[in-house]
């Protein structure tokens, strides 16, 4: 999928529609799912279980959705009322359904105490993602992941 397209069509309406929208916010879910699955695969390829192009682990969809369903019902409702729904999917809907990952993963990064860096700073988006997405013993490398923030940050 065309990245620009992914953003303008999928990401800033999902982030807008519940309130969690800013050029930084965007910036950092398209370096993901570049990084992920350079917008090409919504299953993962050997490696798990990880699914959509955000390649959301089971055990990352379950604990987004007990921190929404515990903390922030407001969020969870804002959310299923922005993928169309009367209430949580399961996680295979990840799978097929753009809207409700990449609504996930900002959840994820939400979590995290620690604001988003600069809208234009991909060495940060990394950081960020590599900490609190991908996590220290997750496969992603620096060198491996930069051009995908770096692409995330121009376009």
């Amino acid at each position: 999928m065309d990245a620009r397209q992914f953003r303008t069509a999928i990401v800033a309406p999902a982030l807008i529609s519940v309130g969690l929208h800013s050029e930084a916010a965007e910036n950092l879910i398209v370096g993901t799912a570049l990084t992920e699955s350079r917008l090409e695969f919504v299953e993962q390829h050997g490696h798990g279980p990880a699914r959509s192009f955000m390649q959301i682990e089971k055990a990352t969809y379950d604990d987004c959705h007990r921190y929404l369903r515990l903390r922030n019902p407001k969020l969870k409702e804002l959310i299923e009322c922005s993928i169309l729904m009367d209430s949580f999917p399961p996680f295979e809907c990840s799978t097929w359904n753009m809207r409700l990952a990449v609504l996930v993963a900002r959840v994820k990064y939400y979590m995290d105490p620690s604001p988003l860096p600069d809208a234009g700073d991909a060495n940060g988006m990394y950081e960020v993602y590599k900490r609190v997405y991908n996590t220290p013993l997750g496969r992603a490398t620096y060198g491996g992941s930069i051009s995908h923030f770096l692409r995330a940050c121009a376009s």
